[in-house]
């Protein structure tokens, strides 16, 4: 495939929200042409792309981040892939176009003419989703889908060599003022288009001293962390956040020709070390893959599963925390992982193999689809899954489906493994050996469809959609009032109908009327009873239709929104500690008979790692 090709197929995709990277060259070249936007940064210096989407990323996370790379600038700067491994920023897609050879040098072969795979490179450095593809086609997908699913990705597309690109022609605005260069319209006579940094205003000036270049992001000194040091085999860690600017009403400059005069204040440029833990990049990136930070800075998810629970953070590839690893597995009752199927393994924590080396301990393996079949490697968000198991095909209502508005597959799957692994706890009371126990998203959420799998393999038949009421019950679903706020009754029976026609509608010669007389012909004329309903309904707001519903012994409740939930009289609340103060949440809701339960806090990233490591130390 053609580079056009590709940059034809995945342009669609992105928005004027996106913020994209590129250097010199023919990528450059093939998007500008394509699709020239005001969103486009361009470096102007090969070998920092993703290094520059990388400081957009940390910068601005909530905005979508592609970086557009070539083979020969990537390889310029493969310690930035370890930089990225780190990090992992969940809002940034790096795609590299790899043609095999050095396009705007004269063609000759770059490395990865000679089997060096730039996709398995970045999935050694901890980068995620890493991917190698060859047709246009499953280029556009696999793009697709990085966009979208929420974690940070790494994809390689294969390329024919394209026409040989002269860097000087067009190049000229960036030649020194002591070089003779044509000018031109290319590349960089474009860069003063492109929109500065949005909320940061830094900028860059090209190395021949103008003003009107593109926006750049003071990451360079990563760029050089990572050159330089990772030969040394130290291990590198960069507060990358600040890299941009120490105010937001300072620009933060580069001045003269090119990057050489240095990188301004240090103080004001970055914190970062050299060697040892650093718990500013752990939380960084923790942060990265948290989704949210709506409480008080605290992901909801994180604050609702994780109070009571001591925090150790361990490098399973690092031999010292390995070595720990086991030794806290040797005296552990439950050892439980998601990882990608394999990934464990590979890593020396093979379920099987663990249980033969700790006879009594239970193991627990969370997969997407399972560890087999043609789906064992599919990525497995929960709205994916929804939709594979088709419990979207029956939620929504007629106009299309919906998604569950909560991840109800990822906590299906909690359940399950919970459930499953109670059960192998009194499974090795009886018989002193710990069993494996596996649970998949998919096999979780298919098991909650029992019921519609059963009617179609029963009758042939779909369950349709119908939104808040019953395909086949009538009156049944959610009609307003007079305040507009909408409640919802289910009329089961005849003595139900009887009293809704007397009590609610005023109405009594409606009980044996003969539209509505039996189930089945209400459910028949269920639009002519319907009016009937809204009309009734609203002669009283919300409040005043509930209590009257109550009265009349009609099975009804409240269409409540989550505010209405947290004032809701039933609702009982617990309090506990997190590492930003207080806060509340709903109770769990079993409930024991000895007493309340004390709540005990939520842990911050590694808050109990020295203790542990003292605890089970040799």
């Amino acid at each position: 495939m053609q580079r056009i090709d590709a940059i034809r197929a995945i342009a669609p995709m992105v928005t004027p929200d996106d913020l994209l990277t590129t250097s010199i060259g023919g990528t450059w070249d093939d998007w500008w042409n394509h699709k020239p936007a005001d969103n486009t940064f361009f470096t102007g210096i090969l070998g920092s792309v993703s290094s520059t989407a990388l400081g957009l990323a940390v910068s601005l996370p909530h905005r979508r981040i592609i970086a557009l790379e070539s083979d020969g600038s990537m390889l310029m700067n493969t310690g930035i892939m370890c930089t990225l491994g780190a990090q992992r920023p969940a809002n940034l897609t790096v795609l590299v176009f790899d043609n095999e050879i050095y396009e705007n040098i004269g063609g000759p072969p770059t490395l990865t003419s000679k089997n060096t795979d730039l996709a398995k490179m970045a999935d050694g450095a901890g980068c995620l989703n890493c991917s190698t593809e060859t047709e246009v086609g499953p280029v556009a997908d696999s793009f697709a889908r990085l966009l979208d699913d929420g974690e940070m990705g790494f994809m390689v597309a294969k390329i024919e060599p394209g026409r040989f690109r002269a860097l000087i022609r067009n190049a000229g605005a960036a030649c020194p003022p002591d070089l003779a260069c044509e000018r031109g319209d290319g590349v960089f006579g474009k860069t003063h288009r492109l929109a500065d940094l949005p909320d940061r205003g830094a900028r860059a000036k090209m190395n021949d001293g103008r003003t009107d270049a593109g926006a750049m992001t003071a990451v360079f000194l990563i760029d050089m962390l990572d050159d330089f040091l990772a030969p040394l085999m130290l291990e590198i860690h960069v507060n990358v956040g600040r890299l941009v600017a120490g105010r937001r009403d300072e620009p933060f400059e580069h001045h003269g020709d090119g990057f050489r005069r240095g990188f301004g204040d240090p103080e004001r440029v970055a914190d970062h070390g050299v060697g040892g833990r650093s718990p500013a990049l752990a939380e960084n990136a923790l942060r990265a893959r948290k989704g949210d930070d709506v409480v008080n800075g605290d992901s909801a998810y994180f604050v609702w599963l994780n109070r009571g629970k001591e925090s150790i953070v361990l490098n399973i590839k690092d031999s010292h925390d390995a070595i720990f690893l086991q030794r806290l597995l040797s005296k552990a009752d439950v050892f439980i992982q998601n990882l990608l199927p394999g990934a464990a393994a590979r890593s020396g924590l093979d379920s099987a193999e663990l249980r033969c080396k700790h006879p009594r301990l239970i193991t627990c393996d969370i997969s997407g689809y399972g560890d087999t079949g043609d789906y064992a490697d599919m990525k497995a968000y929960d709205l994916l899954v929804q939709a594979e198991t088709a419990l979207c095909s029956i939620t929504g209502g007629p106009e299309g489906p919906g998604r569950v508005g909560v991840s109800v597959c990822d906590i299906a799957a909690g359940l399950n493994a919970y459930s499953g692994i109670l059960e192998a706890l009194l499974n090795r009371e009886r018989t002193g050996v710990g069993v494996g126990v596996k649970v998949s998203l998919f096999g979780g959420m298919a098991d909650w469809m029992n019921v519609p799998y059963l009617y179609q393999v029963h009758t042939g038949q779909t369950l349709g959609r119908h939104g808040l009421h019953h395909p086949s019950i009538a009156p049944y679903g959610a009609f307003p009032a007079a305040d507009g706020k909408m409640v919802l009754i289910s009329i089961q029976n005849e003595r139900e109908w009887g009293r809704l026609c007397v009590e609610i509608f005023e109405r009594p010669e409606l009980e044996k009327d003969s539209r509505f007389d039996t189930p089945s012909k209400r459910g028949r004329n269920r639009s002519e009873l319907d009016k009937v309903v809204r009309t009734s309904f609203l002669r009283w707001p919300r409040e005043d239709l509930m209590n009257q519903l109550r009265k009349a012994g009609i099975a009804c409740g409240a269409l409540n929104d989550v505010e209405d939930l947290v004032r809701h009289p039933q609702l009982e609340t617990v309090r506990y500690s997190a590492a930003s103060g207080p806060i509340t949440v709903i109770a769990p809701p079993v409930q024991f008979s000895d007493g309340e339960r004390s709540y005990q806090r939520v842990p911050q990233l590694d808050e109990h790692g020295d203790a542990i490591r003292k605890e089970f130390e040799e």
